[in-house]
């Protein structure tokens, strides 16, 4: 038996055999042989008929991935439940089958929380008729399909960036230590060690928590005992694989760890990571990545100490993803020392954060927070530049107005759920069972009036939704146009909108009290966080940038596992991120709107009375939905005397004064000591949100990070 490093080689031109002469060999395999009997039998074997119908006949729009052996699809269930169908590609027999076969036995043996979980399989021959010489013959075609649990965050590769844009440490560093917890127990979970052989972003997927799960197992073999071997054919990703295996073809355990450092440099430095590595020294890379990474934890640490344990942190992990790709294979770390390694680290932070007396967070500069102003300094009507040519050409997925009319039950007063100015929503039922919301916009009344403005929201949330796609965003399933019809098409969020459970008119629960986001505080935070998570995806990722010019509680939407989701794009428009630009007279700006589009209570200042639109809008205007959820006041309510006063208003002076228990919501449940800590850091970066001046409000990236910390509070305290 080999050391870790590796030191027995197979002969060479020869693929990797598993040793079987030893005793404890032939045991492990007999006791591996009989679990895989059982899981076989317990497996679930899904029909190609099925498969078609929850993908809509493998549709375009239905499609999330493509491999060189299969294309993967999004496929709903009836009961709403969500799969990943990853579709074999039909082409050599023998090489589909022994793909198949390879890929479904090594998921079929693994369980594990970062490890992607296979829900079924299908596995079908059937004779197709056919036409050959003049004669009819039956062509045998075999269909092949595993299912796996859906990764709404999709693959790790959609969110690697630079170090100072994009996820914040603390999420990549949960990344990185979830991808060596599943790799640990690849390596070291079994008797035979498992080699993934092709780890990379690709194949490291995100559920909607931001976990990370290895998936692709086609290329991964399984090994009896821990040895290097030699092997003739060369698999894998160029770029992730080590020189021994690429010049000498020898294959050990450090080749996985070789991709993980790979990895790890791209999730710490961005996707330019290694390539920047190369084009300097060893301790030029590390400083450069240090220095990075400490200017942006600055911005969003709370405290000195712990900014100090945070940048060690950074240090350790690129300094072991660089270990991890020594060209000297003998020099890389094992997987458990890895994890030995960054779990230090965490001691290290713990600790530091426990020296931080009072836990006294982030109190942020409460002189420079000025009051609201009522004062319309004034108002500069502007061009309408939303474009909207030939977008319907892009789409497959349009529903007639028949099929919607029978979804709704002919758009029953029943399956009325929503109410806007300009617009109805009803819930509906699509033929293959899917619940959905069906948008649908008025053509009563003022009628041309009213088709216009429906005419101009319509191609501008269709346009918008249509490109976008993250957990935390509204999903479009469809649209229709008929002569003077428009209706767009949602996934159905069975537990309405964040407003319908602050305030006692509910639409949902007649009695307020009986609404989960009032008996918690964490809920509120974290549907807080998804929220924020969604806007900061708008700003931050979507290009060019996208400001939503109307977020605010009632289009904020909670699904049946009370995630939260953005909704009602039909104002948005794409953007300037940084607050020095601005939208209005003598701008150099691409896109201009028409008036300054507003809910009362919610529109910035600056927007409202100067025109200047950016992305620090939106982040106004969440200001107030955060402190409306602290309070459970309306954005605008009455007031002792029967005056109007904003939540902003009302709740900052108490914040300022160090009194936010006076404006706290009173049905909600007395707080922790950990969930005054938690809504204590909610109300100051509201604060900071809702500054008269965008230049002083943060980026949604650094309210995501305050929001992360009070949402682990919380936690602390179960």
């Amino acid at each position: 038996m080999a050391s870790p490093g590796g030191s027995d080689e197979a002969p060479k031109g020869q693929d990797p055999q598993p040793s079987s002469s030893s005793p404890s060999s032939s045991s492990s395999s007999i006791s591996r042989d009989s679990n895989m009997a059982s899981k076989l039998q317990n497996s679930a074997s899904l029909t190609i008929q099925l498969l078609q119908e929850i993908t809509d006949n493998f549709s375009k729009m239905q499609k999330i991935g493509q491999g060189a052996y299969g294309t993967v699809y999004k496929g709903v269930h009836d009961n709403g439940e969500e799969i990943a169908v990853k579709l074999l590609h039909n082409s050599i027999q023998g090489t589909d089958d022994e793909q198949f076969k390879r890929e479904f036995e090594n998921l079929m043996r693994l369980e594990h929380h970062n490890i992607v979980r296979l829900v079924g399989y299908c596995y079908e021959t059937h004779h197709k008729p056919m036409m050959y010489k003049g004669e009819t013959i039956y062509a045998e075609e075999t269909n092949r399909a595993l299912c796996f649990e859906y990764m709404r965050n999709g693959s790790l590769r959609m969110h690697i960036s630079e170090e100072c844009d994009g996820l914040d440490w603390h999420t990549r560093y949960k990344i990185i230590k979830g991808t060596c917890e599943g790799l640990k127990y690849l390596h070291e979970g079994f008797n035979e060690p498992i080699y993934h052989m092709d780890l990379k972003p690709d194949n490291i997927l995100l559920d909607e928590n931001m976990i990370p799960k290895l998936a692709d197992f086609g290329l991964s073999k399984l090994y009896d005992g821990e040895q290097t071997m030699n092997t003739q054919n060369l698999v894998g990703t160029i770029g992730y694989l080590p020189p021994e295996y690429l010049f000498e073809h020898l294959v050990s355990k450090k080749l996985d760890i070789f991709s993980l450092g790979v990895v790890m440099t791209k999730i710490i430095a961005g996707p330019r990571g290694p390539t920047r590595r190369a084009d300097m020294t060893y301790q030029e890379f590390i400083d450069q990545v240090h220095e990075n990474w400490r200017k942006r934890l600055q911005e969003s640490l709370l405290a000195s100490q712990s900014l100090e344990a945070y940048c060690g942190q950074v240090n350790r992990c690129i300094e072991m993803a660089l270990r991890c790709m020594d060209t000297d294979r003998h020099k890389r770390p094992n997987i458990v020392e890895i994890i030995n390694d960054l779990n230090e680290t965490e001691t290290a932070i713990s600790n530091e954060l426990k020296n931080v007396q009072g836990h006294r967070w982030r109190r942020l500069d409460l002189a420079r927070i000025e009051a609201p102003s009522n004062q319309i300094t004034k108002r500069v009507a502007v061009a309408q530049g939303t474009e909207r040519a030939s977008r319907a050409t892009r789409f497959n997925w349009d529903y007639t107005l028949a099929q919607l009319r029978a979804a709704t039950n002919g758009f029953a007063l029943e399956a009325k759920i929503g109410q806007g100015r300009f617009r109805t929503v009803y819930r509906g039922k699509l033929r293959n069972r899917r619940e959905v919301a069906i948008k649908r916009g008025e053509s009563s009344g003022l009628m041309a009036y009213r088709f216009q403005h429906n005419e101009n929201a319509f191609w501008s949330e269709l346009d918008f939704l249509s490109r976008l796609r993250h957990k935390y965003l509204v999903s479009l399933v469809g649209y229709c146009v008929e002569v003077d019809e428009r209706l767009l098409v949602y996934d159905y969020m069975k537990n309405g909108a964040l407003y319908d459970h602050l305030h006692p008119e509910s639409v949902i629960f007649n009695n307020s009290s009986s609404s989960p986001v009032l008996l918690s505080w964490k809920l509120r935070i974290k549907i807080l966080l998804d929220a924020s998570r969604g806007i900061e995806y708008l700003h931050t990722y979507a290009v060019p940038t996208i400001i939503h010019r109307d977020i605010k509680s009632s289009n904020i939407l909670l699904d049946g596992s009370w995630v939260a989701h953005v909704a009602d794009f039909g104002l948005s428009l794409m953007g300037p991120r940084e607050s020095g630009y601005s939208w209005g007279a003598g701008a150099a700006v691409q896109h201009l709107p028409m008036k300054a589009a507003r809910t009362a209570g919610y529109a910035d200042p600056e927007y409202y009375d100067l025109h200047h639109l950016t992305v620090k809008s939106d982040v106004y205007s969440f200001g107030v939905v955060m402190l409306e959820a602290l309070t459970g006041k309306h954005a605008i309510f009455e007031a002792q005397g029967g005056e109007p006063m904003s939540v902003v208003g009302y709740a900052q002076p108490s914040i300022v004064a160090g009194e936010l228990g006076k404006v706290l919501d009173g049905r909600a449940p007395e707080p922790t000591v950990y969930e005054v800590e938690a809504i204590e850091l909610v109300a100051y970066t509201a604060l900071h949100c809702v500054r008269m001046e965008g230049k002083d409000r943060p980026f949604m990236a650094d309210i995501v990070a305050n929001l992360e910390t009070a949402f682990a509070f919380c936690n602390d305290c179960q």
